[in-house]
């Protein structure tokens, strides 16, 4: 899963043995105030990492997924960082071009989060470094980011049935849909080792139909995404933030179906999986306003947890209001940055070459306003 900031202050620490001349991933620990270089980072945990990259990339299968774009195109960069503070068991986090992993995994914990996180990295690279879509509607957001996760978070399955013995795959669990506890991971073990002993499938297809079931559970099942995550980022951006107020904005969030369509596509064309006929854009366009937002509200605590609430709830009124009684210095509208309305300019254009680029920095009272505020508080701050 990715986070939005994830910032320390740090010291690069060269690790032995960089990757091969032409990588453009970078593996580093860091030092953090006060404290030793993390003993973990060693250079036996570089290798494994090194290993992973490589282990991916040598599948045929993965020639369009990000990891190998990075690995050998000089344009892409990417920085492979040793033990972000706060990273729970089997977490990892991405900062722009930056993922952050734990320094004392495993080979399988390793694979993993480069084949998942590395679809995010590329993602935002291509539409929106922020990975804040509230210039669209709250609906549009909401599926942007199951859709995404759904896609990424498939990359684990794939793992397990391509390589379970690099993933620890359980050949005796069964009976994937009476499991108590629930993880991909369990289910996708399960599942196969069910569709062993009860079908005349052949490995092939079997591997393709529990991907099609587990990416299925992930876009119409009641999931940590779907029931938290979803709902937590949809709170704090139409709740507090700012972004949809922003005029220019219109031009994306009118042709929000059309982006997320092809957000859709590209996701299609990087994960080396094929998903069943039957998984559609369209079908869980359908689901997604129908079935899932009705089964998910039975599970949330509160009306502002679910994001039908944010459908109906006057939250461009209400952030006006909010900012209705402040100095025009204090107002902070929460623009994208330069680089990511050329990001999201590039892709409108692919999808309609007649679209007009959005250039706030040029059209925008606001943000010059905004702007030359900042300016003159970061002189004054220097001069302190």
């Amino acid at each position: 899963m990715y986070c939005r900031f994830l910032a320390f202050a740090t010291v690069t620490v060269s690790l032995a043995r960089p990757l091969a001349a032409n990588a453009e991933i970078i593996i580093r620990t860091e030092v953090y105030p006060n404290q030793q270089v993390n003993s973990f980072a060693s250079a036996a945990n570089a290798e494994l990492v090194r290993k992973a990259v490589y282990f991916l990339a040598a599948n045929p299968g993965m020639a369009n997924h990000p990891i190998s774009r990075y690995l050998y195109n000089p344009e892409l960069q990417a920085e492979i960082v040793f033990n972000s503070p706060g990273l729970a068991s089997k977490a990892s986090a991405i900062s722009g071009n930056q993922l952050h992993v734990k320094s004392d995994a495993d080979f399988a914990y390793y694979l993993t989060v480069l084949a998942k996180e590395f679809i995010h990295m590329d993602i935002a690279e291509k539409y929106s470094q922020s990975m804040n879509y509230s210039f669209l509607h709250p609906q549009d957001y909401a599926f942007q980011i199951l859709m995404e996760e759904a896609f990424a978070n498939t990359m684990k399955t794939w793992l397990r049935l391509n390589y379970p013995e690099e993933m620890n795959s359980d050949f005796r669990i069964k009976n994937a849909y009476q499991l108590t506890d629930s993880t991909a991971e369990r289910v996708t073990d399960a599942r196969r080792n069910d569709l062993r002993s009860s079908t005349r499938q052949s490995e092939a297809q079997i591997t393709n139909q529990v991907i099609g079931e587990i990416f299925d559970l992930f876009m119409s099942g009641r999931t940590f995404y779907s029931l938290t995550h979803i709902n937590n980022m949809t709170k704090v951006d139409y709740g507090e933030g700012t972004t949809f107020l922003v005029p220019e904005y219109a031009a994306y969030r009118e042709r929000g179906d059309a982006l997320l369509r092809h957000q859709w596509n590209y996701l299609v064309s990087i994960v080396p999986y094929t998903l069943p006929d039957y998984i559609t854009y369209e079908t869980y366009r359908r689901l997604f306003a129908q079935y899932s937002l009705a089964s998910w509200v039975t599970k949330v605590n509160s009306p502002e947890n679910h994001i039908s609430h944010w459908e109906n709830y006057p939250y461009e009124d209400r952030a006006r209001a909010r900012i209705a009684n402040k100095n025009p210095r204090d107002i902070h509208y929460d623009f994208l940055s330069r680089e990511d309305e050329a990001r999201l300019n590039r892709v409108m254009q692919e999808i309609d070459p007649a679209f007009e680029p959005v250039r706030t920095d040029i059209t925008s009272i606001k943000r010059m306003f905004q702007e030359h505020y900042e300016r003159i508080f970061e002189v004054t701050a220097d001069d302190r």
